[in-house]
């Protein structure tokens, strides 16, 4: 390779850039990192959840889908949560799609990440050894009227509901824990600590060579990725995982009586 040609092929400083041969194109230029891992079906859940991030996840899923529903979607996730409206369209984009979402903690799964997470494939859900996850119930503030804040509490206890059979229904503990830990402090877990509660089925880092090249050669079916599991042991202690919360959480004499701003919830755990 001449020094021209090298010199056309180095990586502008200061942007994530990689080569990449769009398709159509005869010779490769340098495309935005993330842009390259889009097309891969590698995607991103790094901030605050809300409605632009949503529907740009959404929109890529459903595109991924439609293009080849065959392949998985790899999701990695670093957020501290963020609106419950804004998860459940996610969710629901996830459970829609043929295609298996294969959702990672990265760093912080906490609050509605959390709900994200757990919804991915089962058995192929990943938390990294560092990661770490927070569950907590529904945060609103409201103001107005009596009526309107009756109205706005009756909703707010309605996610709850939601929350709380969406939890139960996918990890490893029975509703009355988790009703006890949804009307209580945040509760962190470390990685072993969300393999024990359930919200992952796995802790460790898996091969992500099919990423980069998922397809196979003859059939042009995804090559299947195979994880790697490993388990680490002692990465971090965590609140779950102490010895009090541990017998708290064995006895099965909860109170599953909520009452909030004099509102008290029964025992209805319909989701809708």
């Amino acid at each position: 390779m001449n020094p021209v040609s090298r010199q056309k092929m180095l990586c502008p400083l200061g942007i994530p850039r990689v080569v990449y041969r769009l398709p159509g194109e005869e010779t490769p230029q340098w495309v935005d990192l993330y842009n390259k891992l889009y097309r891969n079906r590698v995607l991103f859940l790094c901030s605050q959840i809300e409605d632009e991030l949503a529907n740009q996840l959404c929109g890529m899923m459903i595109y991924c889908n439609a293009e080849n529903s065959i392949p998985d979607i790899y999701l990695f996730m670093n957020s501290l949560g963020g609106y419950i409206t804004s998860g459940f369209a996610i969710i629901d984009v996830m459970n829609y799609i043929n295609s298996d979402v294969l959702t990672h903690n990265l760093g912080m799964c906490a609050s509605m990440a959390s709900m994200v997470l757990i919804n991915g494939e089962p058995g192929r859900r990943i938390a990294f050894p560092h990661s770490r996850a927070m569950i907590h119930q529904p945060i609103g503030g409201i103001s107005g009227q009596a009526l309107y804040l009756k109205l706005e509490a009756n909703e707010i206890l309605r996610l709850r509901r939601v929350c709380t059979e969406m939890y139960f229904r996918l990890t490893n503990v029975s509703r009355a824990k988790i009703e006890y830990l949804m009307q209580t402090r945040d509760e962190y877990f470390s990685s072993n600590g969300q393999l024990s509660f359930g919200l992952v089925d796995a802790v460790g880092v898996g091969d992500f060579s099919a990423i980069m090249d998922p397809y196979d050669d003859v059939s042009g079916r995804d090559k299947g990725w195979k994880p790697g599991f490993t388990r680490p042991l002692n990465v971090m202690d965590s609140s779950w995982e102490t010895p009090a919360n541990l017998s708290m959480l064995m006895s099965d004499t909860l109170d599953s009586s909520i009452s909030i701003s004099g509102l008290t919830e029964t025992q209805s755990f319909s989701p809708y």
